[in-house]
């Protein structure tokens, strides 16, 4: 079973002194940022995510879904709907489809709404530890795989008859030397 996480953007940005800051000045960039981020986490836990802005009274934003890359999707509320409003209509749809949903926001009306649904609730703070500890995980995978002296064999990557057939190709090739 996959997990899904729902998550109002506004309240992780203003949640997060770094992204909050970045907020003060230039909007845009601290979306940005904020999806990068949770790109890099649903690469490393292999979740899926939909993060959701309030789009309503806000001429520069676009009024519907504007992108996706990977397992994360962008999507802005339309007309007057809030981001809330968008997040609950997600996961009751999500119920239905047996996915295991997170929703990510400080709102306590949505989480209560999105608890008696069966969703997982968690604070935007806890939601910006994860993914910090997941940015930990993949510079230090990185940095094992790049600077580690080990050297990485074909071998180690390749299933056993793949693993056969290419010590056999090798002993033909030295047999032809």
């Amino acid at each position: 079973m996959g997990r899904i996480y729902y998550i109002d953007g506004y309240n992780v940005i203003l949640q997060c002194p770094t992204l909050g800051a970045i907020a003060q000045r230039d909007l845009e960039g601290a979306r940005a940022r904020l999806f990068q981020h949770v790109v890099h986490f649903c690469t490393d836990t292999g979740h899926r995510a939909v993060l959701v802005f309030d789009g309503r009274n806000a001429s520069s934003f676009p009024s519907s879904e504007i992108g996706s890359r990977g397992q994360v999707q962008v999507v802005y509320s339309k007309g007057s709907r809030t981001a809330d409003a968008v997040i609950e209509r997600m996961v009751y749809e999500a119920r239905h489809q047996h996915v295991e949903t997170v929703v990510v926001s400080a709102d306590r009306e949505i989480r209560e709404l999105c608890s008696t649904l069966g969703a997982l609730v968690i604070q935007p703070g806890t939601f910006l530890g994860w993914m910090h500890d997941a940015q930990k995980r993949l510079r230090s995978e990185y940095t094992e795989r790049t600077l580690s002296p080990k050297r990485y064999r074909i071998e180690d990557v390749l299933n056993e008859r793949s693993v056969h057939r290419l010590h056999a190709i090798r002993r033909r090739l030295e047999g032809e030397s």
